[in-house]
């Protein structure tokens, strides 16, 4: 997976995240959801299945005594701005912020609050740019797998 940062002063994390698990860009993404602006779960769960990524059907409530999944789009708050949160990718046991760069560990003001895991996720992105490549009505037609 191709680390990507999020635009600047920009509220794309949800599908620069998107972007990095599909290796497509950031605006194949926005194009597919029609907005640059804020994305919910079900944004999530629409997009990487349009880009064939196999997903959860939805977001789990973390507990911090659970472990998270292999590949993972965390939601997170911060403990010092209220009501803002943000999505980053969890992947091969490291924390890829598109507004902050990769790291091993979280600061301790970012709490964890739930997670979509990404099932089967064993490829580069290498289909993501496959699938980039096929118009909208052979994205319909067909389903490609990570794997496959």
């Amino acid at each position: 997976m191709e680390y990507l940062s999020q635009p600047p002063a920009s509220n794309l994390c949800g599908q620069t995240c998107v972007a990095m698990l599909a290796g497509v860009t950031i605006n194949d993404v926005a194009s597919f959801l029609g907005t640059e602006g804020c994305t919910n779960w079900w944004h999530l769960i629409k997009t990487l299945r349009n880009f064939g990524i196999e997903c959860a059907d939805r977001m789990v409530r973390y507990r911090p005594s659970q472990e998270l999944p292999t590949v993972c789009i965390v939601r997170i708050h911060f403990a010092d701005v209220k009501n803002l949160s943000h999505y980053i990718v969890f992947y091969n046991d490291r924390w890829h912020d598109p507004d902050g760069g990769i790291t091993q560990k979280l600061s301790s003001h970012i709490r964890v609050t739930s997670y979509l895991e990404i099932i089967n996720y064993n490829c580069s992105g290498s289909f993501g740019r496959r699938w980039a490549n096929t118009s909208r009505v052979q994205r319909a037609q067909s389903r490609f797998r990570c794997g496959q």
